[in-house]
């Protein structure tokens, strides 16, 4: 697989992919802060990154990844969203956690989801 190549990020690996763009862990240059990059596919996926990008801006909890940028892309080169790189291991690499640990991390989630349904991050959840 070819990796994205841009002036704006040094792009640091492959992290997956999706079904319209291929994600990676980079840092964005003019900042130096490490982020993660979702690269469209194709230009017909603009309209997708572009709805993603309205929704994810409107989100503001400590449980939800935030969304940084988007450049729209042209004729030679894609469609590129900028978010929030939250660093750890994926849960599926994870040895099951204590039920104090368990109990927080579903806190967490529990909490983010309420925000997302409802607009409201209070909680207790650290």
């Amino acid at each position: 697989m070819a990796q994205f190549q841009s002036d704006t990020y040094t792009v640091k690996r492959f992290l997956g992919k999706g079904s319209f763009a291929d994600v990676y862990l980079a840092t964005n240059r003019k900042t130096e802060r490490e982020v993660v990059i979702k690269v469209s596919r194709s230009p017909e996926s603009l309209p997708q990154f572009l709805r993603e990008f309205q929704v994810l801006s409107r989100f503001n909890s400590p449980f939800i990844a935030g969304v940084h940028s988007m450049e729209p892309g042209d004729e030679q080169n894609p469609a590129v969203l900028e978010l929030e790189f939250v660093s750890g291991r994926p849960l599926g690499e994870l040895d099951p956690p204590a039920p104090e640990t368990l109990e927080r991390m579903l806190l967490q989630l529990l909490t983010a989801v309420r925000y997302l349904h409802t607009g409201s991050a209070t909680s207790t959840a650290t």
